[in-house]
């Protein structure tokens, strides 16, 4: 009994005894079908192993040409965009020719028609000025003895006249002679020398006697006051109407030697507003026996005194003040010029 209890507890004791051992094998070996489930889920696992190493290329192939044509997308993108600036440009360049080819044309055209240059063909207003300047210019260097007071004072009415196509009323000159060996040619030479010029910016021609009248001239020949203002207003007109310049230019020598009542005449045609011809230029010289200095102090006050004196005995003195305020408004003072001067320039 001890043995037996003794042979189970020790039986009991021990795990891996006789019992386990009595087990059937077949409890410890695999099944058929876990072996087959290992194996199969192995030859699974492989397959899907080598169907992903086998996609694996597949898909990169894909994403490469996803990505490929990702970037060929982009790239068209880009090129679109990247084209814009350059058919905008060519928009602005033809819309830029579009204007100027008219103008370039019209300029092309303008070049080669015949040449048109700035003379009288186009503008003869500017030349006329200029001629005028350029003449005036070469009459100061002939008479270098004129201070330029004297310049100033018989070019600006002309130049006005000149420069108007329509002019208020025409430029009035008074050169104003006092006493000298050779004032009296001085001055004669220089109001035929300067109606000259003008006639000459107007017409080419330069003739100093033409539009010269002398009243003592006259004088000697009618003795009648009515007929001396008749004989001096037909040499007037005729003069004015024979030529159409479109200046008209007159010298009166020696008004110091007229009739007040005939110097009245000019009262019509130097007036302001009704001058039958207000393109025109009137040089009245008057020869007197002032004294340079004297005259030159003072010239306005002393030449209309001396006219007061001189036209006072035989006219009425309420009409002396408005004639002298027509013939003598622009007064210019003579200087003694030599001898030589006059000689050089013609006179």
């Amino acid at each position: 009994m001890s043995s037996s209890r003794g042979k189970k507890e020790s039986d009991s004791e021990n795990p891996t005894g006789p019992s386990s051992e009595l087990l059937p094998k077949t409890v410890l070996l695999k099944s058929p079908n876990a072996k087959n489930k290992g194996y199969r889920g192995k030859g699974e696992s492989s397959k899907k192993q080598e169907t992903k190493t086998n996609e694996s290329p597949i898909k990169e192939q894909d994403s490469k040409k996803s990505s490929k044509e990702k970037s060929t997308v982009e790239n068209k993108d880009d090129e679109n965009y990247n084209i814009w600036p350059t058919v905008i440009a060519i928009h602005v360049l033809v819309y830029g020719l579009s204007i100027l080819m008219p103008i370039i044309y019209t300029s092309f055209e303008s070049d080669n028609k015949p040449t048109q240059t700035v003379n009288s063909s186009s503008n003869p207003q500017i030349d006329h000025i200029e001629n005028f300047k350029k003449e005036f210019k070469d009459l100061k260097s002939k008479f270098i003895a004129q201070d330029a007071d004297f310049w100033k004072r018989i070019k600006v009415p002309v130049l006005r006249v000149i420069k108007d196509e329509e002019p208020d009323y025409p430029a009035i000159l008074l050169l104003v002679v006092p006493k000298g060996k050779s004032t009296s040619k001085t001055a004669t030479c220089i109001a035929k020398q300067y109606r000259s010029i003008i006639n000459k910016v107007y017409t080419g021609e330069e003739k100093l006697e033409k539009g010269y009248i002398d009243v003592q001239t006259i004088s000697e020949q009618k003795s009648s006051v009515e007929d001396f203002k008749y004989v001096l207003d037909h040499k007037i007109k005729e003069l004015f109407n024979s030529t159409k310049p479109e200046v008209h230019t007159v010298v009166i020598d020696h008004i110091e030697a007229l009739d007040p009542n005939v110097m009245l005449l000019f009262h019509g045609y130097c007036d302001g507003d009704h001058a039958p011809y207000k393109k025109a230029m009137f040089v009245f010289v008057l020869h007197t026996d002032l004294e340079t200095e004297k005259a030159s102090e003072d010239l306005d006050k002393t030449v209309d005194h001396h006219l007061l004196s001189l036209w006072g005995k035989n006219l009425d003195k309420d009409k002396i003040p408005p004639l002298i305020a027509r013939v003598a408004n622009n007064k210019a003072l003579i200087q003694e010029e030599h001898i030589s001067s006059l000689t050089m320039s013609g006179c």
